[in-house]
């Protein structure tokens, strides 16, 4: 074989040798990103439910435009009635050029009004933002501002507990009836199906209010001990003459 040949053989086999450098890197890339989403889902699942998504999208929105959610409520709120129509939110959205899509709308309009009544209260739009944990000013209850305030998951919490009695219930059935992972412990998918199955008429801002409370870290999975004392934590915290927000 001439000295030319060799040449162009090592010329190809150095080609070849990059590209399949370069693919494997591509390959190591994609595993990278799917890695990172696996991660970022087992820390926060929350990140998962549309609800979430749409509410995270749009408090970001505004805050791109230096405004938080209860300022804007209270833009929309234009005569103080605590209350806006659902067509003056979407058209104050449009009006003040906050960047989301129809879809993104349409979602935010079905968490924020779930009694699908055509206007959000003030009482409604506070609650879903302290279920998502995107509350950005100290909330007030806006039947009676003069009481000391309690967050909705704290709320629903007792509501739960309530429940509980009326059903003849407990902490221990409800945990030993939910969905367990592969240690025992009980997983907010779990405790969503608990939920649904116990109270049918439960809204989502609801269940995921419970599960934010029940698992403040939002690490996806709790213990009976982790649970119980969720729920003696929010009975002592209701007799509370005031609560932290």
């Amino acid at each position: 074989m001439s000295e030319v040949d060799w040449d162009n053989m090592i010329d190809v086999e150095s080609k070849v040798i990059r590209l399949q450098a370069f693919f494997r890197g591509k390959l190591t890339l994609k595993q990278l990103e799917s890695d990172a989403k696996e991660i970022k889902r087992k820390i926060n699942p929350s990140s998962n439910i549309p609800e979430y998504t749409a509410v995270e999208y749009f408090v970001f929105s505004l805050k791109s435009r230096g405004l938080t959610p209860e300022s804007f409520f209270r833009i929309c709120d234009s005569t103080y009635t605590k209350s806006v129509p659902v067509e003056v939110f979407k058209n104050k959205i449009a009006s003040l050029k906050i960047k989301l899509a129809d879809t993104q709308i349409r979602r935010l309009v079905l968490i924020f009004d779930e009694d699908m009544e055509g206007t959000i209260s003030l009482a409604e739009f506070q609650n879903t933002l302290e279920t998502f944990g995107f509350s950005a000013e100290r909330h007030i209850d806006p039947s009676n501002p003069s009481t000391p305030y309690k967050p909705f998951p704290l709320r629903t919490m007792n509501h739960l507990i309530d429940v509980f009695k009326q059903k003849g219930g407990s902490a221990d059935s409800f945990y030993n009836s939910s969905a367990k992972d592969r240690q025992g412990r009980m997983t907010m998918l779990g405790i969503e199906q608990s939920l649904m199955n116990m109270m049918p008429a439960i809204q989502i801002k609801q269940v995921e209010a419970i599960k934010l409370y029940v698992d403040p870290r939002k690490t996806g999975a709790v213990t009976k001990e982790t649970f119980v004392q969720a729920i003696e934590r929010s009975q002592k915290e209701m007799r509370q003459e005031s609560t932290d927000f």
